[in-house]
């Protein structure tokens, strides 16, 4: 399980942070080395697979299709009755948003649209509005590939709307039209909203 590596309360959704790398080489630095210099080969090699790569996204949230029990790698978490209706999930502003007021439990999957390579980045996004129940309880998120777990999180309920800008290493490898699984069941009626969900290429 990961830990979100930022939380910030959702009044802070407008705050932005634009990190700029200006890379500008240097008269006499970096100069290639004589031909057949493996020395020089071996650095240029190792400069290359240092470099961070772009991120590419792993999901278009249009192509949400809801799974049944048969199918879900966490089927043991399903409740003895399931009620999920349309109104309980669907596409919002080019994110997908969850009411659970009309969705107890969630479960959806589409093929990734690019590949995973382990070790190397993934950055998850969403969010949540005020968690209320009549009692204490908890929620539970969860992305999955291939029916391995890539990232889950419990979250305690009741609890304050929150931001959650994760990045964390990939714990797993898998090939571009690897099986994605989106889980989410919590306590109480509330509504949470996925924005994102990229690999490190």
């Amino acid at each position: 399980m990961y830990d979100p590596a930022v939380l910030r309360p959702l009044s802070d959704v407008c705050a932005w942070v634009v990190i700029i790398t200006l890379s500008v080489p240097l008269a006499g630095c970096g100069t290639p080395g004589p031909e057949g210099d493996s020395e020089g080969d071996s650095e240029d090699a190792s400069e290359d697979a240092s470099e961070p790569g772009e991120f590419e996204s792993l999901i278009d949230q249009t192509l949400w299709v809801q799974i049944d029990a048969q199918a879900d790698p966490l089927a043991d978490h399903r409740p003895a009755e399931l009620q999920c209706s349309a109104a309980g999930w669907y596409l919002e502003l080019e994110s997908l948003e969850v009411n659970t007021n009309y969705c107890n439990y969630l479960a959806l999957h589409q093929p990734s649209l690019a590949p995973i390579q382990e070790g190397r980045g993934i950055r998850l996004g969403f969010y949540h509005f005020n968690l209320t129940a009549v009692g204490p309880g908890s929620a539970h998120i969860a992305m999955l590939v291939d029916g391995a777990l890539l990232w889950e999180q419990d979250i305690e309920i009741p609890g304050t709307a929150a931001v959650y800008s994760l990045e964390f290493p990939a714990p797993l490898s898998a090939p571009a039209g690897a099986d994605i699984v989106f889980h989410l069941h919590n306590h109480g009626q509330n509504t949470w909203v996925l924005q994102g969900l990229s690999a490190e290429q």
